[in-house]
Order: structure tokens, then C-alpha cells, then sequence
């Protein structure tokens, strides 16, 4: 029998190029529990990679001590999804197509 291989692809900025469209939803999730203050800023560029991490962050930047709010964040985040994305159109990273059609 032959040997079989597994891919696992992270694909939210791996394949697809959503950076514009995630960093939307962040900053409009934040505003609801009052981290104003920040601007807008392309979190797509920072260390945190994952959302609660970039939440928790931005709460801490924000002034909001303890615990962020992780539930209404992600609610939030989801409710402005389509609306964001609409205007921060996902595209494919270059190459990406080629790629899944070697593998």
C-alpha cells in the first residue's frame, strides 16, 4: 500500500490574502469596547497572529485592564465581516493557485 501524506495549510493569509479584511474587523470590534483611541492600524503586521492574541493586545494598548472581552469581540468581529470584507476584497496570494494544483 502506498504511503500516504498529509498537507495542512494555516489558510487565512496563506493562501488568501484577507489582511485588509481581518484588520477592518478588528478595528471595528474594538471601537464597541471602547479602544477608540489606537486609530486606524493594519493589524496584520503585528506579532500577534492569532485574533485573541491581537484583541488582547489591543485591549492592553487600549487602557481596558484584565481580561478583554473575547466573546463580544468575536461576536463583534463576525457581524462586520461581510460588510469589511466587501470593502477590503480578499485576493489570492500570489502563487497560491499554482501551488494547490502541484500538491
Amino acid at each position: 500500500m502506498p504511503e500516504k501524506s498529509v498537507i495542512v495549510l494555516d489558510i487565512d493569509g496563506t493562501l488568501p490574502d484577507s489582511v485588509g479584511a481581518a484588520s477592518g474587523c478588528v478595528q471595528t470590534s474594538l471601537v464597541f469596547v471602547s479602544v477608540r483611541q489606537l486609530g486606524h492600524r493594519h493589524w496584520g503586521g503585528d506579532r500577534q497572529h492569532t485574533d485573541s492574541g491581537i484583541f488582547a493586545e489591543a485591549c492592553a494598548c487600549g487602557g481596558i485592564r484584565g481580561s478583554p472581552p473575547f466573546d463580544d469581540l468575536e461576536s463583534r468581529y463576525a457581524q462586520a465581516y461581510d460588510a469589511v470584507a466587501s470593502r477590503n476584497p480578499i485576493a489570492e496570494i500570489n502563487g497560491a493557485r499554482q501551488f494547490l494544483e502541484t500538491i
